[in-house]
C-alpha cells in the first residue's frame, strides 16, 4: 500500500496531475493541436479545474470546468469548448494517480 505522506509519492501524484499535456483533434474541419497547463490547486476529485490553453501555438487563454459546463471567457463557441473540456476530463480519467 502507498502512503500519502511519503514525500515521494506527494511528489510524484502532483507532477503527474499538474504535467502539461497536449491534445490534438479536428473540429469543424480545421486541425487543433491545444497545449493545456493544469492551474491552481486542486479542487474535485484531486485534480485541477482551471487550465491555461495555448491553441495552435498562438495565444494563451483559460478554460475552467465549473458544477455545470465547462467555460472560458475569451473562446466563444460553446461547442469546442465542451469538445476540448472532454479530452481534458479523459486526460484525467485515464490517468494513473
Amino acid at each position: 500500500m502507498v502512503d500519502p505522506t511519503d514525500k515521494n509519492f506527494v511528489y510524484e501524484f502532483f507532477k503527474k496531475e499538474f504535467e502539461p499535456f497536449t491534445l490534438r483533434f479536428e473540429y469543424n474541419g480545421n486541425p487543433f493541436e491545444i497545449t493545456v497547463i493544469p492551474k491552481g490547486e486542486p479542487e474535485k476529485e484531486d485534480i485541477p479545474l482551471h487550465f491555461n490553453l495555448v491553441i495552435n501555438g498562438t495565444g494563451i487563454t483559460e478554460i475552467s470546468c465549473t458544477p455545470d459546463k465547462w467555460e472560458s471567457k475569451s473562446i466563444k463557441d460553446q461547442k469546442l469548448i465542451d469538445k476540448i473540456g472532454y479530452y481534458i476530463y479523459k486526460r484525467y480519467a485515464n490517468l494513473d494517480l
